[in-house]
């Protein structure tokens, strides 16, 4: 701002850094509002990219961050007003004038943020025609900062959410991610779901419950949503709650649960569709496989029936740097159905047991194992292909049932054992 500054030209800082500053939040998103032309601030700094040049919107790299950059026609008071004009919430309409620092709130905006309220800058349907991403923006607000939407906000919201549907995906990803990491999940969930904008970005979800229930009785929408909201604040993790359940049918709600550790058919079909959700928002894959594989291998109920067999085998499954989010996962499903002081402590005992296994460094990959491939052709005259794979598979079954098998004489003589029983049945 400085450097804009000795250039001769008017600069504010603007929006969203003023915002969470005066909210009381470390700010991040800097933007920057100028009369300097971007040809002049292109010229000004070595690392400009022009990431909206029809919109005369820069992006300058500095040593400490990114700051976003918009030019705007004249000069004084009225030009930046015109500007702030054309923002989406009044918390958003505000500037701060280099050097001096002096705040401009034209529209009201800090009495907006004083009393939690957010509403549109001027004329409400007119700022969610412009971008109608800031349908969804609204629920961000109101899940990370607990605001309430003003009611003609909210009307207006209603009748603009279908317009998401021309939205970038990977913008509507984004801002979905941002609502995920708030504190007031029901909230916006809520508000998102009245709004309309929840069954255009997430057909998939179920409908929301017109009598909510409590306890396990609730429906899929409200359980899903508190799951989310009581799920630790880690984006694959919340990911998960969202979706763990996203295959029930809504109208009959969480059946009952087995203790058996393998995949339901309802984790299988809530991780499928998982899967497809985060595809169609071109989330990244490395994202997307974590989050699919903690919703399909998910802790039933009965979890105390396991024996530390069951531990490992989970472990195996979804991978040791998964196994505290496959808890956490649990812990938020359990809180939310309501569940009793029992409940959380058996999940808290099965995470000792977790972590008592994990000290214990099982072998829990083929990798471990203390054969290999190669080691079943020289010894054995398995051939390559799919004998040689179930003949692995098989003792990495038994090295996860009891680790102390996992010997190179034990482990071969359970491979003859197990092509004789193959040549026996004429496989």
């Amino acid at each position: 701002m400085a450097a804009i500054h000795r250039a001769g030209f008017e600069v504010w800082l603007v929006g969203g850094a003023i915002r969470d500053f005066l909210a009381g939040f470390p700010p991040h998103d800097w933007d920057v509002a100028t009369n300097a032309p971007s040809r002049r601030l292109m010229a000004l700094f070595p690392k400009v990219v022009p990431i909206g040049i029809q919109h005369n919107t820069l992006q300058i790299h500095t040593g400490e961050r990114t700051v976003e950059v918009n030019s705007f026609e004249g000069s004084g008071p009225e030009a930046i007003v015109r500007d702030l004009g054309r923002r989406d919430f009044t918390v958003n309409a505000l500037a701060a004038a280099h050097p001096s620092g002096a705040i401009l709130d034209p529209f009201g905006g800090r009495a907006d943020l004083n009393a939690g309220i957010l509403r549109a800058v001027g004329d409400a349907d007119a700022r969610f025609r412009e971008d109608p991403l800031r349908t969804l923006r609204a629920g961000r607000f109101v899940s990370v900062f607990g605001w309430t939407i003003e009611a003609a906000t909210f009307e207006a919201l209603r009748r603009h959410a279908g317009r998401l549907r021309s939205t970038a995906v990977e913008r509507i990803r984004e801002e979905l991610f941002k609502l995920l990491g708030g504190t007031n999940i029901t909230a916006a969930f809520d508000c998102m779901h009245l709004g309309g904008v929840i069954p255009v970005i997430l057909p998939e979800m179920p409908t929301a419950c017109t009598e909510p229930g409590k306890g396990s009785d609730r429906c899929v929408y409200e359980r899903l949503v508190a799951c989310v909201q009581h799920a630790p604040n880690r984006l694959r993790l919340r990911l998960a709650a969202l979706f763990q359940r996203i295959a029930e049918p809504a109208e009959t709600g969480p059946g009952p649960e087995k203790s058996t550790l393998y995949p339901s058919e309802t984790s299988e079909r809530s991780a499928e569709l998982a899967g497809k959700i985060l595809f169609r928002l071109k989330a990244a894959r490395k994202l997307t496989l974590p989050v699919v594989k903690l919703v399909e291998w998910q802790i039933p109920s009965q979890q105390q029936e396991w024996k530390d067999a069951d531990i490992r085998r989970a472990m195996a499954a979804v991978g040791i740097d998964l196994v505290d989010d496959l808890l956490d996962l649990a812990c938020a499903d359990r809180l939310a159905a309501g569940a009793k002081a029992s409940e959380m402590a058996a999940v808290q005992a099965l995470r000792s047991r977790f972590e008592a296994q994990r000290k214990a460094s099982p072998p829990l990959q083929l990798k471990d194992l203390a054969v290999s491939g190669h080691d079943l052709m020289r010894i054995l005259g398995v051939p390559p292909g799919p004998l040689l794979g179930e003949v692995l598979a098989e003792l990495h079954r038994v090295v996860i049932e009891d680790p102390t098998c996992n010997t190179f004489r034990d482990l071969i003589a359970h491979a003859q054992k197990k092509l004789l029983r193959m040549t026996s049945i004429g496989l």
